[in-house]
């Protein structure tokens, strides 16, 4: 699912040229660290957890989104958990989405891998007792502007971590490799590793896996599992750090990457909280569940649109303001935009503040995110200011038309501030840019 752009490589030749956030702060490539970088770089501090939970990978999965879910709310600061998986694959929710899906989780199965659904998007990959797992929270305004630096960032981490240890790695896509994409960190023409991210509101999640060794085990599991999805790829792309390296071990890779944070973080080694499993423990049965029978849970990213007063009337109401696109139209688009991403559409429209506010409720319970244009109500309707405020459901509001050159009245939105994204002035094509901002860290 990662970002689909032209990576640079980080090689000895072109290290400490440039700067790459994690967060919001920069992160130089490690092997020749930045001559600047230490009056660049604040005081930051790092939460390092090694807990995981090989024999349950789907509580493993529910702790990582309750620590999202902290860093969303702000009671939770930056953490890494780096840990030894037991033998899993994780599906991203287009693989939940295809007719082969079932077919999938039953061959997982049946080559002794326990099969999950993890938090980020993209394709089927791998885990078990010779890789690394990769669970990094970070709380972050407006997280959809930093994505690709945190992908570049991270990918860079392990090549420089990899480097370390006398392995020369590079960031990029390699052809016909497992789970695609720009940010996979590859030695040679092999796939040693791969990340994705999920966003909410204030805080990106960035999981990934290393393999360290047992690249025969990841692709004897791939290749029926892919081959059930209906996706084509080239086995011979999986490979191991371990392949160069011979002997290498998991704990020796993330001690290798801990030395690299500690040269320039304060990294605090800590232990998951009884509160957290807690919460983890209670998120299990909320989760995505990898059922070799189609369930109502494993559904794709759904996406519910709605529109406010007098939408009803577009394509006659002043077309040379809103254009001759009408709400059907558009409700079209949108479901054809959400199905290119891989996700559902719910469209709703409404003329009453009230039923927009219960249509934003019922949100919580079927909405992964929200595109909203609330009409005239975005100037003064701080009853759905509220509401999209008290959901927690990432939003994006649209305007056809630029609020912001019109009339005074209708220069301030209200609703603005407690959305994720305000896409003002570029008429239907808002609504599908507001959709790839919902879906981007799926894609």
């Amino acid at each position: 699912h990662e970002e689909r752009m032209s990576v640079t490589a980080a090689t000895p030749s072109s290290v400490g040229k440039n700067l790459v956030t994690v967060g919001s702060l920069p992160l130089p490539n490690l092997y020749r660290p930045h001559p600047t970088y230490a009056s660049l770089m604040p005081e930051r501090t790092i939460r390092l957890v090694r807990d995981g939970f090989p024999d349950r990978m789907g509580l493993d999965t529910a702790v990582s989104r309750a620590l999202l879910g902290e860093a969303d709310r702000g009671s939770r600061p930056e953490t890494l958990r780096l840990t030894i998986p037991g033998r899993s694959v994780a599906f991203g929710k287009h693989d939940v989405a295809t007719q082969g899906f079932p077919a999938a989780v039953a061959v997982t199965r049946a080559a002794g891998f326990e099969p999950f659904v993890r938090l980020a998007g993209g394709r089927a990959a791998a885990f078990h007792e010779s890789t690394v797992a990769i669970s990094w929270v970070v709380p972050v305004e407006s997280p959809i502007d930093s994505i690709r630096a945190r992908f570049s960032a991270v990918a860079n981490l392990l090549v420089d971590a990899f480097g370390s240890l006398g392995i020369h790695a590079a960031v990029g896509a390699v052809p016909g490799e497992y789970c695609p994409g720009d940010f996979s960190v590859h030695v040679g023409t092999a796939k040693v590793a791969g990340i994705g991210q999920r966003l909410t509101r204030s805080a990106a999640h960035i999981g990934g896996v290393i393999v360290v060794d047992g690249a025969d085990d990841v692709r004897n599991v791939l290749v029926p599992v892919y081959d059930a999805l209906g996706l084509e790829w080239d086995p011979a792309t999986v490979g191991a750090l371990a392949n160069t390296t011979p002997g290498l071990r998991p704990d020796t890779v993330i001690d290798a990457m801990v030395a690299l944070l500690e040269r320039h973080f304060v990294v605090e080694e800590t232990s998951l909280s009884a509160d957290t499993v807690a919460t983890a423990e209670t998120l299990i049965t909320e989760l995505p569940v990898a059922s070799d029978r189609p369930t109502a849970e494993t559904s794709a990213m759904n996406i519910v649109l709605i529109n406010g007063p007098s939408l009803n009337l577009l394509g006659t109401r002043q077309p040379e303001i809103y254009g001759d696109s009408t709400l059907a139209d558009i409700e079209s688009a949108c479901g054809s935009w959400a199905a290119e991403a891989g996700a559902t559409l719910d469209a709703f429209q409404s003329n009453h503040e009230g039923d927009i506010i219960d249509r934003l409720h019922r949100a919580r319970e079927d909405a992964d995110g929200i595109v909203i244009n609330p009409g005239a109500y975005s100037h003064y309707s701080y009853a759905i200011r509220d509401a999209i405020e008290a959901i927690e459901v990432p939003t994006v509001e649209v305007h056809l038309s630029d609020i912001t050159a019109r009339e005074e009245w209708r220069r301030h939105s209200v609703v603005a501030e407690v959305c994720a994204e305000s896409i003002y002035g570029r008429g239907v094509d808002g609504y599908r840019d507001a959709i790839r901002y919902l879906t981007a860290g799926e894609n």
